[in-house]
């Protein structure tokens, strides 16, 4: 019943932004005084800020990976509900990167990506948050510079990867890739989700039954956006084609953020999708739910309006 709130404070300049966790408990108190605890005081930020990840593990640690806009350094750190900081005051210092995302493992360690100079490095920490592997492994696609996105632990200890190409502007096609607990991918080459464009530096949402993974984004082509569902086998395969089920078949409303879950035991796979107009100056909810083995939209085929 406890719930963890990772936030930007706004403070004075050289500093600019703190990064602060607090947690509440089930009757909404903060546990970690009135204006939570600081992650780490080296963290240098400009007068921006970037994405960040945050996850949690078995455990309820919370890791988040992060990027210092003043120096483009990334960091991750790792804290308990006791508010101890398990990689240290500083949490780690992966060096110059963005998009940092973290996979916490059942082994209690955790994969680490980030985006550094257009391709995807990659390592995996201990507990305590030593470096596992001798080295950062490099991950690149083929048809562009590439940036990471979502991880997915598999049952036997591999994990996938989502994956990012892009050449031009923020524009990608989205494709994944399994790796063992060595970091060797296992696919003979990247599976390519879709061909509609996705953006690298924003998040997706994914959501796991046993060892198929959903994957749930916004693809934009023919100058409008669609919300999709996308399977992902464990070997690979994409049993609905590319790209998926699309959330809507009507070509009126723009669909846009889009977000998914899934319930362990459940027949169906949910999402919630935002609409607009096509020249997005009025916005609403819609809600589909797919089922889970053959994509088939459940509320129609052109969803149901949550509001207008």
């Amino acid at each position: 019943g406890q719930t963890y709130v990772v936030f930007w404070k706004s403070v004075a300049s050289p500093e600019n932004y703190e990064l602060r966790v607090q947690l509440i408990d089930a009757d909404g108190l903060r546990q970690f005084g009135d204006d939570g605890i600081l992650f780490g005081n080296n963290l240098p930020m400009s007068t921006w800020t970037a994405i960040m990840s945050v996850t949690i593990d078995d455990l309820d640690n919370l890791y988040v990976g992060v990027t210092g806009t003043s120096s483009m350094a990334a960091y991750a750190y790792k804290i308990d509900k006791t508010g101890n900081r398990l990689w240290g005051d500083e949490g780690i210092l992966l060096g110059s990167g963005f998009m940092v995302n973290i996979l916490p493992l059942e082994t209690e360690e955790a994969i680490i990506v980030w985006n550094s100079d257009d391709v995807i490095l990659m390592q995996k920490y201990s507990a305590e948050g030593s470096a596992v592997w001798g080295e950062n492994q490099t991950v690149t696609l083929p048809s562009g510079n590439t940036s990471p996105g979502n991880l997915f632990e598999l049952s036997n200890g591999d994990y996938v990867m989502i994956m990012h190409a892009y050449n031009f502007g923020i524009s990608s096609l989205v494709y994944a890739q399994r790796y063992n607990a060595d970091g060797e991918q296992q696919w003979a080459s990247a599976t390519q989700l879709a061909d509609v464009y996705t953006v690298f530096n924003t998040e997706y949402t994914g959501a796991q039954d046993g060892d198929v993974i959903y994957f749930g984004y916004m693809g934009s082509h023919s100058n409008r956006f669609d919300s999709y569902l996308q399977r992902l086998n464990p070997d690979g395969t994409l049993p609905w084609g590319i790209n998926g089920v699309d959330f809507d078949v009507n070509q009126t409303n723009f669909e846009m953020d889009t977000r998914i879950a899934f319930a362990e035991g459940s027949e169906y796979v949910w999402s919630i999708c935002k609409y607009s107009n096509t020249n997005q100056s009025q916005f609403g909810e819609w809600v589909q739910k797919f089922d889970k083995e053959t994509g088939t939209r459940k509320f129609t085929e052109n969803a149901k309006m949550v509001y207008n």
